[in-house]
């Protein structure tokens, strides 16, 4: 009986999901009654769909982050951050099947590691503790949202390049959660 963290979609078949509570978490796919679910030591924080939906980035507040297989649930790396980790997201690479991870912790800070655990781009320092991410499908974009109502344009290297108006003028509150809207293909 834990609480629910996040739940996520795959982006390539909206069919299979992975559900995140405080400590476990579990796959649901249509075709299958079962669903296979899977102890975890520290609390849960976030998850993320590859843009294959072949993998499943799972990510600690103790700052560990696991990387796991989409169908099995099996670990395929497992690798830790610097603080508290409560927002991640997958990146393509252009021209490329493969993918970095967006890490954002609470130092606070984004780091861009190879999905084995090897950081691609060194950390760099953002002004609020980011709790969400979103990204733009078609431009290499995040929105983050996070600590002091702080909703921001990064670009995947962690470079803000706006904020943007979160409609809260609290800066005592949190952004948990944001989500990019798809109108007919444009952003």
């Amino acid at each position: 009986n834990s609480t629910v963290q996040k739940v996520k979609f795959s982006r390539v078949s909206n069919a299979r999901l992975v559900s995140c509570a405080t400590s476990d978490f579990g796959l649901f796919a249509p075709d299958s009654k079962d669903v296979s679910k899977t102890s975890i030591s520290s609390r849960l924080t976030d998850c993320a769909w590859s843009p294959l939906g072949d993998k499943i980035a799972l990510t600690c507040q103790s700052g560990q982050v696991s990387v796991r297989n989409s169908q099995s649930g099996a670990e395929l790396a497992k690798f830790k951050a610097e603080s508290e980790i409560w927002a991640v997201e997958w990146a393509p690479i252009e021209g490329s099947k493969k993918t970095h991870l967006i890490v954002y912790d609470w130092t606070p800070s984004v780091t861009i590691y190879d999905h084995s655990g090897s950081i691609i781009s060194p950390s760099r320092q953002i002004d609020f503790d980011p709790c969400c991410t979103s990204p733009l499908a078609k431009m290499p974009y995040q929105c983050v949202g996070g600590s002091n109502g702080s909703l921001a344009l990064l670009s995947r290297d962690g470079i803000k390049l706006s904020q943007l108006n979160s409609g809260s003028s609290d800066s005592t509150s949190f952004i948990w959660s944001c989500q990019v809207r798809q109108i007919a293909g444009k952003q």
